[in-house]
């Protein structure tokens, strides 16, 4: 039979739909419902024909699948919409189909190409939501979507929409939900410590007690560099493309893992961190403000290590040309946004992305664009533009205190060369948890580089004359003479990582 159809299907609004709720169960609930749709939701359509099926890729909001049965295709075009929209509202999928003759050995490229483009239509196109509201309902005063429901919050009776319903089934292990619960925890912490968690309800579900013994958060997303072009360069080729898209989801979830171990499994439960997206190479989490970036920084070494190591090995079987872009392995950039339990999620989570993009942005300044984080301690009631509220936040009459992206590694390049790496800026972050006479001569520099700018200066003078042993520590961390400062950055830390235990 040389007739076959390729399927592909792309997930929308998995970002709004995660993040529309500022109360962490429904949150969690809905990061397990996401990373079910490209896996168990869409079992039934390949598990009755795996004959007659060939599995492209199933991962990170996107399916592409060659079915060798018009009907098989049909089912899955007709019934998978309905099934996921059903399952998580507010979720919505573009599809499509290419028939292709299977003996052209040019054919599926081509299909692909149609393929791409016809999804590319299809998210511009409405779609009429399965659960409208009609004139006179009730709604819902979190989310403004019509109530279905109630349910019992302390002392409280709350309305909830059918979306935060069919979160919180998920929690409560309803549903269809009982053997495929919580995925997603596995996945980040390991089978063993995941079925653990799960067996003794030891996993967070509340904002406070996530923050609890430090008052702060952290929403972290995170995103490979140049998986797009190998993407465009591997897409292509049929047998390839599948092991890559493994590999690279293999990889994504082996790093996580480890710098879970590192950080977290070494002190115990309960565990300050709840996974929401883990597929492909974007990865968003929320965990315990101090916690943040020494996790980011083991994450980041762990991906570029599992993914040189086994994108090196897929290389052996690539085209001489594609061998040099996988042998590299990959890097990868993330934003954290710092916000306390009550703030927003969603203004969180999309500041954390844009702060991603930022760091993408100045660590392609050289070609192999080499892993860095930056980050925001959240201060204001509304999140605009990143470029707008560093422009009015992080400059001064007389330099800056954007001084981020911070890399994993030394960088050598005159493009990058000035910037930190993070084990230098925890370091400094340390001195002022251990000295607080120099936090506090820190604190009134960066208030008096706002207000006035030979104060400033007389004050690094005057710290430098009675503390001399500390004057170039003092100096590193003021006005550099790119006139940036890391300052600002420094301070923050100090106070995400104050931790008040019972042991201090």
């Amino acid at each position: 039979m040389s007739k076959k159809y390729l399927y592909g299907a792309s997930v929308q609004g998995i970002q709004s739909f995660i993040m529309k709720t500022n109360e962490l169960k429904p949150i969690i609930g809905a990061s397990e419902l996401v990373d079910q749709i490209c896996t168990c939701m869409f079992d039934e359509f390949t598990d009755d024909c795996q004959n007659d099926v060939e599995i492209i890729v199933r991962a990170a909001g996107n399916i592409k699948v060659i079915f060798y049965k018009k009907d098989d295709c049909d089912k899955a075009f007709l019934e998978f919409p309905r099934k996921v929209m059903s399952a998580a509202p507010s979720i919505t999928i573009s599809q499509a189909v290419v028939c292709f003759d299977d003996n052209d050995d040019n054919a599926y490229a081509y299909a692909i190409d149609i393929l791409e483009k016809r999804l590319r239509e299809e998210r511009n196109q409405p779609l009429r939501p399965l659960f409208p509201g009609v004139i006179g309902m009730e709604r819902t005063p979190k989310t403004g979507e019509p109530a279905v429901n109630m349910v019992k919050i302390g002392d409280q009776t709350d309305l909830i929409d059918f979306s935060t319903y069919k979160k919180l089934s998920v929690l409560k292990k309803e549903g269809n939900y009982k053997d495929d619960y919580r995925n997603l925890i596995n996945k980040a912490f390991g089978d063993e410590v995941g079925k653990r968690l799960i067996n003794n309800d030891g996993l967070i579900i509340d904002n406070n007690v996530l923050a609890d013994g430090n008052g702060w958060l952290a929403v972290v997303h995170a995103d490979g560099n140049g998986f797009g072009k190998i993407v465009q360069e591997l897409g292509h080729d049929r047998e390839l493309f599948p092991k890559l898209s493994q590999t690279i989801d293999s990889c994504t979830q082996n790093a996580f893992q480890n710098a879970f171990e590192e950080v977290f499994a070494k002190e115990g439960e309960p565990y300050h961190i709840r996974p929401l997206v883990l597929s492909g190479d974007d990865v968003t989490f929320i965990c315990r403000g101090d916690k943040a970036i020494p996790f980011v920084k083991s994450f980041l070494y762990y991906f570029e290590k599992e993914t040189k190591s086994h994108l090196s090995e897929l290389a052996q079987h690539a085209q001489d040309k594609h061998r040099t872009l996988l042998s590299s392995g990959l890097t990868a950039c993330a934003g954290i946004a710092f916000m306390k339990p009550s703030y927003p999620f969603h203004y969180a989570y999309n500041l954390a992305e844009n702060l991603c993009m930022a760091a993408k942005k100045d660590s392609k300044k050289i070609t192999s664009a080499p892993s860095c984080l930056m980050f925001y301690k959240i201060q204001d009631s509304i999140i605009s533009d990143w470029n707008d509220m560093a422009a009015r936040e992080l400059k001064c009459s007389n330099g800056s205190f954007l001084f981020g992206p911070y890399y994993l590694n030394e960088q050598s390049d005159i493009n990058l060369k000035s910037r930190w790496t993070i084990k230098k800026l925890l370091q400094k972050a340390d001195v002022l948890h251990k000295n607080n006479f120099i936090k506090t001569s820190l604190r009134k520099w960066v208030s008096a580089m706002y207000s006035n700018s030979s104060k400033a200066e007389q004050m690094i003078a005057r710290f430098c004359l009675v503390h001399p042993e500390y004057k170039k520590e003092f100096n590193e961390m003021t006005l550099k003479e790119t006139g940036l400062s890391p300052a600002y950055d420094i301070l923050t830390l100090s106070v995400i990582s104050k931790v008040k235990s019972e042991k201090q």
